[in-house]
């Protein structure tokens, strides 16, 4: 029950008001719950647009959520990414796809205003969080990491602040090594043919792959994507469509950011 009323409140009231009296904290509680983290991400989500008032925020402007409030979602946020870990079992999965779907809204609705007033720190731990999604073994979930990174890319920065002027962001080297891997489609029949060595160089520019599966080689990361998608799988033309599109949507927002 606490957790539809902290639903129903965002509808009538700021989000600004809601952090500022912690009710953040029952939606904790209810993320550490089984069978409760399913509804708490939900009420996350009709909170995730309405953080900020429409439009781009001012300096100094009064019906601004106060920094740190701001600081402790968006840390909630990244603490969600990181625990998104494929262990083969659909369920979990479902729920990785929910949270990758929620810090993507999240961006898309405010990168404008995170990049002007989160600290850098904080804006850094976001990015961080995505590129952990980007390495998930399903294209679904890559593909709404790279969305929310090209969000945050193309916004621009208060520059009239210069601790808030630079932007932390991942390598170029290790972002490009990444987004080069999932550019690639290939079969899994065709990557067993792999060789070693350069199966090797292809997990060292993926990174560290958001798997407890072992991930030890290419073909298995292939078998990994597999297997997620199998898991996306539904029926009728129309779902086939949709899974048809998803690589070439996620090769066209790479080559965006």
């Amino acid at each position: 029950e606490a957790l539809n009323l902290c639903r129903a409140l965002a509808i009538a009231v700021p989000v600004k008001l809601l952090l500022q009296h912690s009710l953040d904290h029952i939606i904790r509680v209810g993320l550490d719950v089984p069978e409760l983290c399913g509804l708490a991400v939900s009420a996350l989500a009709d909170w995730v647009e309405k953080v900020f008032p429409p439009g781009k925020v001012k300096e100094g402007q009064k019906d601004v959520l106060q920094t740190h409030d701001l600081c402790r979602f968006t840390a909630l946020l990244v603490q969600l990414a990181r625990k998104c870990v494929f262990d083969g079992h659909q369920l979990a999965y479902a729920f990785h796809c929910q949270v990758a779907e929620l810090i993507s809204d999240f961006c898309v609705a405010n990168a404008e205003n995170l990049s002007s007033l989160l600290p850098a720190s904080d804006l850094g731990a976001l990015w961080a969080g995505l590129l952990h999604l980007l390495r998930y073994p399903s294209v679904t979930i890559q593909l709404d990491a790279i969305t929310g990174m090209c969000q945050l890319a193309k916004a621009t920065p208060n520059t009239s602040n210069n601790s808030l002027a630079s932007r932390p962001r991942p390598g170029l080297e290790e972002l490009l090594g990444t987004m080069f891997v999932h550019s690639l489609k290939l079969d899994v029949a065709e990557t067993e043919n792999v060789v070693a060595h350069r199966s090797e160089w292809l997990l060292r520019c993926l990174g560290t792959p958001a798997s407890s599966v072992p991930v030890t080689t290419f073909p298995a990361w292939c078998q990994l994507l597999s297997q997620t998608h199998a898991f996306d799988i539904r029926e009728g033309p129309q779902g086939s469509e949709e899974r048809s599109s998803l690589f070439g949507r996620l090769k066209k927002k790479t080559l965006d950011l």
